[in-house]
């Protein structure tokens, strides 16, 4: 019997962001905890394995990819250096952001004629939501009366 609950991703989560934050509960008269990810449920691609300490009921991890499903558990290690895992649990990650902008420079665009008057380069910064709004990405692009 599983003695390890996991919190988070939840199983069966789907949008979850990267990077992904992997909680579990704790276990008492541990050694070590172990975080295994997996890309199927026979567990036969393990993609990352992560050895924590006694301490460790979280991990936050980088680098996986967009729009893929998961699968992980988490082990903890008893005095004689034997592992234990949870159950296997699935999420998906997000597909990440998509923006579609429009946009039109002031004083420059001639209605009559639905053009503009000259190219102009705009600068687009996508900023966190919580402060200090740092930026998340950006991009930069030419517009003219073409696109």
């Amino acid at each position: 019997m599983p003695s390890i609950t996991l919190f988070n991703p939840p199983d069966n989560s789907i949008s979850n962001p990267i990077p992904v934050n992997f909680i579990w509960s704790s276990k008492n008269s541990v050694t070590g905890y172990q975080l295994k990810i997996y890309t199927d449920s026979l567990m036969l691609n393990n993609v990352r394995t992560e050895t924590l300490s006694k301490k460790d009921t979280s991990f936050m991890l980088k680098g996986l990819s967009r729009n893929t499903k998961y699968f992980w558990r988490v082990g903890y290690k008893n005095y004689k250096d034997v592992y234990y895992y949870s159950l296997l649990y699935k999420f998906t990650t997000s597909s990440g952001l998509k923006l579609k902008l429009t946009a039109i420079p002031e004083g420059t665009y001639f209605e009559i004629f639905n053009k503009l008057s000259r190219r102009d380069t705009f600068f687009i910064y996508l900023r966190n939501s919580d402060s200090p709004y740092l930026k998340a990405d950006s991009s930069k692009t030419v517009i003219d009366s073409l696109n």
